[in-house]
Formats: C-alpha cells, sequence, structure tokens
C-alpha cells in the first residue's frame, strides 16, 4: 500500500504497478486478529536523455556543441569510444573524421550516444607561368595547380578585374592574357579556401623601334672627333665590333676613339 495501514487507509498497490517517484511503500498483512506492517523507501533516480546532433560533416575542423537533453547531471562529455571500451575524454576542435561518444550518468544511470563527424580538408592552389616577353614571342599560360575533391571552381583578378575557371583537373590554365593574376578562392567539391596569396605576372613588351643615328664618318689622323648620337626610345648599347661583344657605352651618345675601325649601335 501507498500509505500504513496504521495510519490510514493507504491505497492499494499491485504487483507490477509503475513507482516513478520517490516513495515509501508499506507492506501489509492481516490473519486474523494478527497483523504486521513492514515499509521501505524506493529513490527513483531520472536517467538522463541525450539529444544526439546526428552525424557531422565540417570543412578543416568541428567545434563541438554544447551537448543538449534533459535530466542531465552537469557532468555529461564527449569521448573518443565508448565508455565500455575505455573512452576517454574530448576537448577543443576536432580536425580528423572519427567517430564521437557522449556519455552522461546519474548514479547507476546513464545514457550514451555516438555521431560520426567527416572533416574535409581545405583545397589549396597555387599559380606559375609569370615571365617578361617581347611582342611576337609564344608567351606561356598561367597554370594553376589544385589539390582537393574535383569538381573546381577558381576565383582569381586580372589585372584587378574578377574572374572565374572551372575544371574537373587538378592544373587549369588561366590563359596568357598580358597583366598580374591574383588567386582569390578555390572551392572544391566539399570546401572553399579563401586564404590564398599566389600572384603570377606576364609583362608583354613591344618591339622599340630601330634607332634613328649618324652617317659614317671619315677624320684624318689629327682631327678631334665629335660625338654620335642617336635617336629613339629604350636604351642602347655602342659596341666597337660587328659581332656586338665588346660593349663601349650605353648612352644615347658616344665619342669614339681614334682608332681605325667601327662603332655599331644595339
Amino acid at each position: 500500500v501507498s500509505q500504513s495501514r496504521y495510519g490510514g487507509q493507504g491505497t492499494q498497490l499491485n504487483i507490477g504497478d509503475v513507482i516513478s517517484t520517490n516513495s515509501t511503500v508499506y507492506i501489509y498483512d492481516q490473519n486474523g486478529a494478527r497483523t504486521n506492517e513492514e515499509s521501505f523507501d524506493i529513490t527513483i533516480i531520472q536517467t538522463p536523455s541525450i539529444n544526439n546532433p546526428g552525424n557531422q560533416v565540417a570543412c578543416e575542423s568541428y567545434s563541438l556543441p554544447v551537448i543538449a537533453g534533459s535530466d542531465l547531471s552537469g557532468s555529461q562529455g564527449y569521448f573518443n569510444n565508448s565508455q565500455a571500451l575505455g573512452g576517454t575524454a574530448l576537448s577543443g576542435a576536432i580536425t580528423s573524421s572519427q567517430t564521437v561518444y557522449i556519455y552522461d550518468a546519474n548514479g547507476a544511470c546513464s545514457d550514451e550516444e555516438s555521431f560520426v563527424i567527416t572533416i574535409n580538408p581545405l583545397p589549396t592552389a597555387s599559380l606559375s607561368g609569370g615571365d617578361i616577353y617581347c611582342q611576337g614571342d609564344n608567351v606561356g599560360d598561367i597554370v594553376a595547380s589544385i589539390t582537393g575533391a574535383a569538381d573546381f571552381t577558381l576565383n582569381y583578378t586580372l589585372d584587378g578585374v574578377a574572374q572565374t575557371q572551372s575544371g574537373s583537373t587538378t592544373s587549369i590554365s588561366l590563359g596568357n592574357s598580358a597583366g598580374t593574376y591574383v588567386l582569390v578562392s578555390i572551392t572544391d567539391a566539399n570546401c572553399t579556401n579563401s586564404n590564398l596569396s599566389s600572384t603570377q605576372t606576364i609583362v608583354v613588351n613591344p618591339i622599340p623601334s630601330a634607332p634613328i643615328a649618324g652617317e659614317d664618318t671619315i677624320y684624318c689622323a689629327n682631327a678631334t672627333p665629335i660625338a654620335l648620337f642617336v635617336q629613339g626610345a629604350g636604351s642602347f648599347n655602342w659596341y666597337s665590333d660587328q659581332n656586338l661583344t665588346n660593349e663601349i657605352g650605353t648612352n644615347s651618345s658616344i665619342t669614339p676613339s681614334m682608332n681605325v675601325g667601327t662603332t655599331k649601335l644595339s
């Protein structure tokens, strides 16, 4: 019964009745005029119930959320294995794919849940191929070398103008237009990486116009030569031989020596 027969009429309890609150239960029997009564206490410990967050997919790392549920003890935690197998506590961000267990206990009552965390690495990209050319040269492409899971989308700028290029291979050509290429971000099948710092430049210099030089000059042995001048754009190199191996000046003018021979402009 739920209360003492001696103190009042108790409510009859039957075998199989569920006791869900802390209670004192009395056992009463009567045989003729003879009676006996005993009692015992029942303490109900609420079993914690953990909310399972479900499997998770993250890029680079995953931060474990606050554990939610009902009737939690306050000492609930994350573990790298089941408590039955000696799991140890986890803290901080998860950086590798694994199964994570959540465990809590109130006295002898406990709950354990598990879920899978899949960590995908960030894709990477770097540029190569920048160079200096002369007009008419065969200009090579700027190429992005990529790591990650196909397909890929590259965002970059060419002389500050936003550009996009997509592909499924780990080597993607961005073309060979002159200018400065700067990587902004790369997205693969799983993640986006905006922490890139790769720049390449293609410079195509025009062919300079042929310089205008003076005429051949003949001097007498005791004459003082006058300076030779050249007109045109760019830099100049003067040589004292036809094979252009002996450089004698780099300005727009030069005063030749009185040695017999040829001074040639390049």
